[in-house]
This record gives structure tokens, C-alpha cells and sequence, in this order.
């Protein structure tokens, strides 16, 4: 009756190692989020409410832009990656500090998580 017990935990962490991995290997790989972002348009609405857009170009630069009220806003930065990880820098938005996240894709979304694994952001995109 021990070895059953012991084989049944035996098996129980194999399986949690196994799920906790699993949950890992959900973040895009480095080729993948490459794959994803190059040459994509990622758009949403900002916490003003605002529609903005910004374009992906395989060459690691980026654009944007932000329609308001107030009138329209753009800005250009780079993008790159940091191992498994999608990093860019705008020159003026978010005060010209460069952010890195962990990526997941469903369909047209991509999510972007911070070190902690907690989400972001959620956004629209599609290939050019």
C-alpha cells in the first residue's frame, strides 16, 4: 500500500512539473514573437480612450499614432527583442524609457506581460 501512495506523488509532480512547464512554454519563443511582429499592425484604444495604431517594420523601427480630440499625435521608436522577450522605445511616448514584455497570441490578440507574468496589455493585430 506505500509504494502506490508513493508512486501516486511520484506521479503527481511529474504531472505538476509537467503543467507548470506547459504554462511556461505558452510565452512565444524568440523566433516566434520575431515571426509575429514583424511586419504586423498592432491597434487598440488607450486609457483616454483614444484609438491608436502603431506599425511594425521588419527593419525594427516602429510608428504610431493616436487620434483625439485635441488633435493627432505620433511618435517613432525601435523595437528588438532580449531573449524571449519583445522590448521598444518610443522617442517621446512614455517618456522615451524603453519597456520588454513576455508575449502570448490568440488569434488576432497579442498579450504582453510583465517579469512577474502578469498581464499588460491586450491588443489587436494583423500582418501587413
Amino acid at each position: 500500500m506505500k509504494n502506490i501512495g508513493f508512486l501516486t506523488g511520484i506521479l503527481l509532480s511529474v504531472s505538476l512539473t509537467a503543467g507548470s512547464a506547459q504554462a511556461e512554454s505558452d510565452f512565444l519563443s524568440r523566433a516566434e514573437i520575431k515571426s509575429t511582429v514583424d511586419s504586423s499592425v498592432w491597434t487598440g484604444i488607450n486609457t483616454l480612450g483614444n484609438p491608436w495604431t502603431v506599425r511594425y517594420q521588419a527593419d525594427g523601427k516602429m510608428s504610431g499614432s493616436v487620434k483625439s480630440a485635441k488633435g493627432d499625435s505620433f511618435d517613432t521608436g525601435e523595437w528588438w527583442l532580449d531573449g524571449n522577450k519583445f522590448c521598444s522605445q518610443y522617442k517621446e511616448w512614455f517618456g522615451g524609457k524603453p519597456s520588454c514584455f513576455l508575449v502570448k497570441t490568440e488569434g488576432s490578440k497579442i498579450r504582453l506581460f510583465d517579469n512577474s507574468q502578469k498581464l499588460v496589455d491586450e491588443i489587436n493585430y494583423k500582418k501587413y
